[in-house]
């Protein structure tokens, strides 16, 4: 067959491929390597099913032909306004639904309908980002859950503040991420859990170590310190648990907007980099929790070095004595 031979009808067929909705979400999964940007993708089109069976009585295929026929119409684009309408309605924060609208538009550009950005600007109104003074996670709030918390919880949570890890970060540690020869104690922080795919390292308070060290015991080093295996959706059951804990303690206040709660299951990250950004200020707080700042470029200190300012900010981290002075006292 010489190189430039038309394709036939039929060969343009086998071209046309059907292109399915986990297509979208394993192409999503390859490119991010994050199973929460799958579990985010999933949840963004289980909302968009949800609008097209009120909305319409339809479904995602039945209403692909119709989008299809108006793709070059405006009608297309005041479908997707009506579909962030339909998000607004429901209360979801701004960034939400930023988040489940530019999903929505990188799956229908995966099934063959091109988004242009100017059409959107044109025709879909977005809410806009209310600014509002957030409360802070406070030492307090630490406490009281600490003194409800299961051993593991209370593991969980102490680690949390010791780090600034995230939450999938620390809940996936293996024995082996555990540098008990440093001191302070580091922690490798994998690039497969962080949320830039850049390897970490970061420090564990002795109360945090203490915490952790009983599911470490009889453990390979390859082993998980605190999930019991690797499946999908099992950082959902580390919601839950926190969300029956914070329950028990009562701690249901929520911030300004109504939405978010005070204390949520994120919020000791951001109590570990107020604490250090008191302490050392931000361009350290930042260095702990592993956010990088344009000066991380010019920033050559050591690990160790690091470290040795970390041991001045471990009172602050240490949740446990208190816990214990305030039982004697009582």
């Amino acid at each position: 067959m010489e190189e430039n031979t038309v394709l036939t009808k039929e060969g343009l067929d086998l071209l046309n491929l059907q292109v399915t909705r986990q297509d979208f979400l394993i192409s999503r999964l390859n490119k991010q390597g994050s199973q929460a940007s799958y579990r985010t993708a999933e949840n963004a089109l289980f909302r968009y099913d949800k609008f097209l069976k009120e909305k319409f009585n339809k479904t995602d295929e039945e209403i692909m032909p119709e989008l299809e026929a108006i793709k070059n119409d405006s009608k297309f684009y005041m479908f997707l306004n009506s579909y962030v309408q339909y998000l607004i309605a429901r209360k979801l924060g701004k960034r939400t639904i930023d988040t489940y609208f530019l999903t929505l538009k990188e799956y229908l550009r995966f099934k063959g309908l091109k988004i242009y950005n100017e059409d959107v600007k044109q025709f879909v109104r977005f809410p806009k980002q209310q600014k509002t003074i957030q409360k802070p996670l406070t030492r307090q709030h630490c406490k009281t859950l600490l003194r409800l918390a299961s051993r593991r919880m209370r593991a969980f949570i102490l680690t949390s503040i010791a780090t600034g890890m995230r939450k999938n970060e620390v809940w996936f540690l293996r024995v082996e991420d555990i540098n008990t020869e440093t001191n302070p104690i580091q922690v490798n922080v994998r690039a497969e859990h962080t949320k830039g795919r850049e390897q970490r390292i970061a420090f564990l308070t002795p109360e945090a170590y203490e915490a952790i060290s009983e599911f470490m015991q009889g453990k390979a080093p390859t082993d998980f310190i605190f999930a019991k295996r690797r499946t999908t959706g099992i950082e959902a059951s580390v919601d839950a648990m926190f969300t029956e804990l914070r329950k028990k303690a009562g701690l249901l206040e929520k911030q300004p907007d109504g939405y978010h709660y005070v204390v949520h299951i994120h919020a000791f990250r951001g109590y570990t980099f107020t604490e250090a950004t008191r302490k050392f200020g931000s361009d350290f707080g930042h260095k702990i929790i592993g956010h990088h700042e344009y000066l991380d470029v010019y920033d050559q200190r050591t690990i160790e070095e690091i470290g040795e300012k970390y041991k001045d900010l471990i009172p602050e981290l240490t949740m446990v004595e208190d816990l214990r002075l305030e039982d004697k006292l009582e």
